[in-house]
């Protein structure tokens, strides 16, 4: 049993929580006001049986570990100390200085990233190569970026850093391979690599690109001691001159969108890697300017990256504006397709946020009453996660101009808690997402199983897929998920998320339940391609494109076929 079970085993949440709240028994729970926020009715609910609190008012929860984390300023580590002395817990002391890791780490990344130059410019790398130059990637800009290739084989790179004398514990910790039954095998293998670099230029992760038909076709390093995924920007090393020099920063989700960008002159350009955008990454571009241009995919996941992305940055003060371009490009094929020009165009013609919001959610569209007064209220939401109160009013007066409403009106319903009540749709949660959250978090061994099944789908329809492939992660790399690790991988709303879940849900996990969660999952997923499907049919029915539209109507059939199977 590790240290953090024998805290859980012996500590109690409710003596915990009692230092810093009056708690009063209700059936099998306590509850008291919470010790978060000013309040004059209990919403503050701890129960002892799941070791999890949570407030109903201001939404924060967790376990043990959290709660002193959150009032008494600890990090985890501290935590842990804090807790193992009251209950006489011994802490085994930790064998490396942190320091002395992170610094193995980064020159293990070093041997791998020259690794993977020598294998693209070998016979292995040809058909990489070929890949390279179709995408306009010249040999300069390969050096440049430091592009290299994995070779297809289990565990080349594993053997290759044997043979350099780093250890197993260090491979296995810089992520780089992966330990198995069988022994270890390399992580990347058959990938074009783009190597994260900090600020300052050293190699703290990978990115990789499959050649073959492999999913996913973008992978990245797990979370390491020197890689965190919640501050890591792709080129920043190379952008933060630029950055500083032109005033704003265009911010894309892809390496490919970065790289075209910036060989295409666009240096102040950098990539939040394909995860949601964090208050850490908006803060370390607040170093260097205070003006965004966020430059996403124009699907339907791009669309709600940017949605989830408008409360952080505006949050910060920093001004934001957003690049629409035509449905069917990406950051990467619009600027090959369409040159400097073509982008600098899009900036020009770069969004407000409520302009974008307005857009998307089609306001002043052929759209019903109630329809149209939801979609406000959801904008509203939106703009009420900000905190500057001049801004708001700002946005708010925009919204009232775009969309013909009264700006008073507007304002008094702002003011009232039922806006806040309709969450935009990325932020609801299914029964069966819940559970399937609930799942991998309690599901033990049974954890890995449920990932391994999950790896398999299509997950851009869930509306909590970044907190769903974020535990897929963590039990990918550590093997379990605990409060340190949610800590450090999600936003604070992310967490609130968690742990409302782990106190709603509860029961022990099957095999059999394990089935019917992802088989309610992959329902759920065709159920919501079906739905937009169909939105596109009654669009191309308009359009009269008749051969786009036959194509829509077999895959409608197929997978209205597929749901049936699930049914």
């Amino acid at each position: 049993m590790d240290i953090i079970e024998k805290i859980k085993e012996k500590a109690n949440i409710v003596d915990i929580a009692s230092n810093y709240t009056k708690l009063k028994k209700s059936g099998r729970r306590f509850v008291g006001l919470c010790p978060f926020h000013s309040e004059r009715t209990p919403s503050f609910t701890v129960d002892p049986e799941k070791g999890l609190y949570h407030c109903f008012g201001c939404g924060a929860g967790g376990d043990i570990f959290t709660l002193v984390m959150e009032k008494e300023g600890f990090d985890f580590p501290s935590a842990i100390e804090f807790l193992a002395k009251k209950y006489d817990i011994v802490v085994p002391k930790k064998a490396y200085s942190t320091k002395k890791i992170e610094e193995e780490i980064i020159e293990i990344n070093q041997s791998a990233q020259s690794f993977f130059r020598d294998y693209l410019s070998g016979r292995e790398g040809e058909i990489a190569r070929k890949y390279i130059e179709s995408r306009g990637i010249n040999r300069e800009w390969v050096e440049t970026f430091g592009i290299g290739y994995s070779p297809h084989q289990w565990d080349t790179l594993y053997k290759y850093l044997k043979e350099k004398g780093f250890s197993e514990n260090l491979i296995s910790l810089s992520g780089l391979c992966v330990k198995t039954e069988r022994g270890f095998i390399d992580r990347f293998r058959g990938r074009i690599m783009f190597p994260i670099r900090n600020i300052s230029g050293r190699i703290i992760g990978f990115g990789g690109r499959t050649i073959f038909d492999e999913n996913p076709k973008y992978l990245n390093s797990p979370e390491t001691p020197v890689y965190k995924k919640r501050m890591g920007l792709f080129g920043i090393d190379l952008a933060k001159e630029e950055i500083k020099d032109k005033g704003f920063v265009i911010l894309v989700e892809g390496y490919m969108d970065q790289i075209s960008l910036f060989m295409n002159g666009f240096k102040n350009t950098v990539a939040s890697l394909g995860t949601s955008l964090t208050e850490e990454q908006v803060s370390l571009l607040k170093k260097f300017t205070d003006k965004i241009y966020l430059f996403y995919d124009p699907d339907n996941a791009g669309v709600s990256s940017v949605i989830r992305a408008i409360p952080i940055i505006l949050s910060q003060e920093i001004s934001l504006k957003i690049v629409w371009i035509q449905q069917g490009f990406d950051p990467d094929t619009f600027v090959r397709e369409r040159g400097r020009a073509g982008v600098d165009e899009a900036l020009s013609k770069a969004l407000s946020p409520v302009e974008f919001l307005v857009k998307v959610y089609n306001i002043n569209g052929s759209i019903s009453p109630e329809e149209r007064a939801k979609r406000i209220k959801i904008i509203l939401n939106i703009i009420n996660g900000i905190k500057d109160p001049i801004l708001i009013r700002t946005y708010v007066k925009e919204l009232s101009y775009l969309a013909r409403i009264e700006e008073e009106f507007l304002l008094k319903m702002l003011k009232r808690r039922e806006i806040r009540e309709n969450l935009p749709p990325s932020e609801s949660v299914t029964p069966a997402e819940k559970r399937l959250i609930y799942a991998i978090i309690n599901g033990k061994e049974l954890s890995k199983e449920i990932v391994l099944a999950l790896r398999s789908l299509d997950l851009s329809e869930l509306g909590q897929r970044d907190l769903v492939e974020g535990l897929m992660e963590i039990i990918e790399e550590k093997g379990e998920v605990n409060p340190s690790y949610i800590k450090e991988k999600f936003s604070s709303e992310k967490q609130r998320i968690i742990y409302k879940i782990l106190l709603d849900e509860g029961g022990e996990i099957s095999i059999e339940e394990i089935r019917d969660c992802v088989r309610a999952i992959k329902r759920l997923i065709l159920e919501r391609k079906h739905r937009k499907l169909q939105e596109e049919i009654k669009k191309e029915e308009k359009t009269g494109n008749k051969e786009r539209l036959r194509e829509l109507l077999l895959l409608k059939q197929k997978i209205t076929q597929d749901i049936i199977t699930l049914i």
